[in-house]
């Protein structure tokens, strides 16, 4: 019979500060200079984050684990820390995110004109990066 090793569990799907980047760097990078946006970027990165979190099947960081038995090419070991590509996948799905919620076309005839993270555009901006992602899976096959 094959034993699987435990993983950490996939976090609270509603967690309450970025892990993977910074509000600060993304701030940064949409040229935003005041404090009136912070709950709206907040959240995309929360949204990005949870997203990469359920595509890769992990969470990050990780800790690893204290007796490997073996190394498995199929299974590897958890990687400890947040690797680089998840961190820019964060970052650059973010700063996506923001800027679709942003745009006219997104949303024309609505009242609200930025602040709404809309499934859709969430979607859009996830497959940006999707690509980054692929190599750091766990769940290979499935999606």
């Amino acid at each position: 019979m094959t034993t699987f090793p435990d993983y950490p569990p996939l976090p609270d799907y509603l967690p309450v500060a970025p892990r993977y980047t910074t509000l600060a760097a993304v701030k940064i990078a949409l040229g935003i200079d005041d404090g009136s946006l912070d709950s709206v970027v907040t959240e995309a990165i929360l949204v990005m984050e949870t997203m990469i979190d359920v595509y890769l099947g992990t969470s990050y960081p990780q800790t690893p684990d204290p007796s490997p038995a073996t190394s498995d090419a199929l299974d590897p070991a958890p990687i400890v820390g947040i690797p680089e590509l998840v961190k820019k996948a964060a970052k650059l799905g973010a700063i996506a995110l923001t800027k679709l919620d942003d745009a006219p076309f997104g949303t024309a005839g609505s009242d609200e004109f930025f602040g709404v993270i809309e499934p859709d555009n969430a979607g859009r901006a996830f497959a940006s990066v999707k690509p980054i992602l692929v190599g750091l899976r766990r769940s290979w096959g499935v999606g």
